[in-house]
């Protein structure tokens, strides 16, 4: 599955899309102890720059809250059959007049290699061009992240040398994009 290869969503309501297995909404706090469970994982948390891999309490979740209602968009994902917290996906822009966004996902390790995290990332990086219109979609990504620099690979742009302390060394950050006319083109 080629990661810029557009996703076709389908509304089912007005704060919510499906994919073929998944179903993105908004930003619901009932799931609040579900992406705490998730960003309490170490195989998460070694995929998030610049945070170190220790165990989070339960006030964190009130960071979180502040972090999905200041994103440009957040979603949360969920299995479209049986409704399971599968993850989180979003964009923030950060820099408005270059209409850029950074995006973020994070999937639940029992999701992991399925093509969830991909089914997830298409339906976002669409959203960035389609709904909210930017120009190009970044996002930065641990060299020993081995799964995400396997699907983003193509869409490298750059690297960090040694930049993110993990678990006891440096590793690189390598730096992905794409543009809207990459994304429309394929």
């Amino acid at each position: 599955m080629n990661i810029a290869e557009p996703i076709v969503s389908q509304p089912v309501s007005a704060d919510a899309f499906t994919s073929r297995r998944l179903l993105f909404c908004s930003f619901q706090p009932s799931n609040l102890d579900a992406i705490l469970v998730l960003m309490n994982d170490p195989g998460v948390q070694r995929g998030v720059i610049g945070t170190p891999t220790i165990p989070r309490p339960a006030t964190f979740k009130t960071f979180l809250q502040d972090v999905a209602e200041k994103s440009t968009l957040w979603l949360d994902v969920m299995h479209r059959e049986t409704h399971a917290f599968v993850g989180f996906c979003s964009i923030n822009v950060a820099k408005p007049l270059n209409r850029e966004g950074a995006r973020g996902v994070a999937i639940h390790r029992d999701y992991w290699n399925q093509g969830y995290g991909t089914e997830a990332v298409r339906f976002v990086v669409g959203q960035a061009f389609a709904a909210l219109g930017l120009h190009r979609v970044l996002l930065e990504v641990t060299a020993g992240n081995t799964g995400a620099v396997a699907l983003y690979r193509k869409l490298e742009e750059g690297r960090k040398r040694k930049s993110n302390w993990v678990n006891g060394c440096w590793e690189d950050v390598l730096i992905m994009g794409v543009l809207d006319e990459e994304w429309n083109s394929s």
